[in-house]
């Protein structure tokens, strides 16, 4: 598990106006702005942004601000083909946002190899879509 944490305002603008995350699958959202606005999926992020943006043009800068990215089936199998699922956990509150892998195995073992795997995917996400990321 690694984490992260970036600038805000350039973040935002690649999450809800760009289309870098829309293969993601979201399995939830937390968004509180004047009211408190919860949605599981999974669902594509492509689904959702239009959602999430017209609430925070709505309401403005939110309070709290959660997702729970997922990969879909077919790329966590290409990836490793333990996965049973890979996950990158963002997380805003106030004026930063963090980022957290997670992974899950469909069978227990102690080799690490498929943490590896989706870390340095989301490394080289962050790398090509020129988000600046700080290793925490």
């Amino acid at each position: 598990m690694k984490s992260f944490k970036t600038e805000t305002k350039e973040l935002m603008q690649k999450l809800l106006k760009e289309d870098i995350f829309d293969k993601f699958l979201v399995r939830n959202v937390l968004l509180i702005s004047f009211a408190k606005f919860e949605i599981s999926g999974p669902v594509f992020w492509v689904t959702l942004k239009p959602i999430i943006l017209n609430i925070i043009k709505g309401a403005g800068k939110p309070k709290n601000f959660r997702i729970v990215f997922i990969l879909d089936e077919e790329n966590t199998a290409q990836l490793h083909e333990n996965a049973s699922n890979f996950s990158l956990n963002m997380n805003f509150s106030g004026e930063e946002v963090f980022f957290t892998t997670g992974t899950s195995e469909k069978n227990f073992s102690l080799d690490k190899s498929i943490e590896y795997v989706w870390e340095n995917y989301i490394t080289d996400f962050f790398k090509t879509n020129k988000i600046i990321m700080e290793e925490l």
